[in-house]
């Protein structure tokens, strides 16, 4: 019987992503150096302080809320720049306390809820921010993530569609949504998004290893484009997989 292929990503992704997506045969979630996800109930992160002149209203009133806005965004960007994130969460937080729809403080806000893997937060913040900005591409990617850390794949799929809708040449959407489709069973999908990937970035190692991966566990499994990726995978700097190494071996012999 086949072995169902382990879908897995690596890197923290809000509306900057680092790291690549992989696949792996493996047991194990190898995600070293970045966090696990939570599944958390749909929460406030709290608001750090009250807000105050709330009976100055009127003209000099929305002055003085537009001026401290400015004021606080600016300390924010300040902070992030520094990663003291726990002063750049508390300068968007009193943003959003003047102007809950900001984009830029919702959009910050949602990256440092998904450093902390509060996944549900994020989506929350995420989804505020689309209806200010709906075809902001980097947010649907972000979105994407956050509904895929809490296995929400119908969400996800529509999330990493809209992203390579928008932006057709995000190699990184194309690899995120392969791994959405894999999570599904969709494989033949999952394997036309990679080999999209690899037109835009044909030296991402994670997507040709995956690709491999997936060739081999086809029901007729296609050993020569298995070994092929696989092999530029290595060339590439990706890690030793004994696993993968063993079924081509085996698959080479008569």
């Amino acid at each position: 019987m086949r072995r169902s292929v382990l879908f897995l990503f690596r890197g923290l992704c809000a509306g900057l992503v680092s790291g690549g997506i992989l696949f792996t045969t493996g047991f194990t979630s190898d995600r070293k150096g970045q966090p696990l996800p939570k599944d958390e109930s749909e929460q406030s992160a709290g608001r750090l302080v009250e807000k105050s002149g709330e009976a100055e209203k009127g003209k000099g009133g929305e002055n003085n809320a537009e001026g401290e806005i400015q004021k606080w965004l600016r300390k924010g960007r300040l902070a992030l720049g520094t990663k003291d994130f726990g002063e750049a969460r508390e300068a968007f937080e009193k943003v959003l306390l003047e102007n809950e729809n900001e984009l830029e403080s919702l959009a910050n806000l949602a990256w440092l809820e998904q450093r902390e893997q509060n996944w549900a937060r994020s989506e929350v913040l995420l989804k505020r921010g689309l209806k200010q900005a709906f075809e902001d591409a980097s947010l649907w990617m972000s979105l994407g993530v956050s509904l895929l850390e809490q296995g929400k794949l119908d969400g996800a799929t529509a999330a990493f569609s809209e992203t390579t809708a928008l932006d057709p040449k995000n190699a990184r959407a194309r690899r995120f949504l392969a791994i959405t489709l894999g999570r599904r069973g969709w494989y033949d999908g999952a394997e036309q998004e990679l080999r999209k990937s690899l037109e835009l970035e044909p030296d991402d190692a994670g997507a040709h290893y995956n690709l491999a991966v997936m060739y081999l566990h086809r029901k007729t499994p296609s050993v020569e484009l298995a070994r092929r990726h696989y092999f530029r995978a290595r060339d590439l700097g990706f890690a030793q997989d004994e696993e993968v190494e063993a079924k081509l071996g085996s698959a080479s012999k008569p």
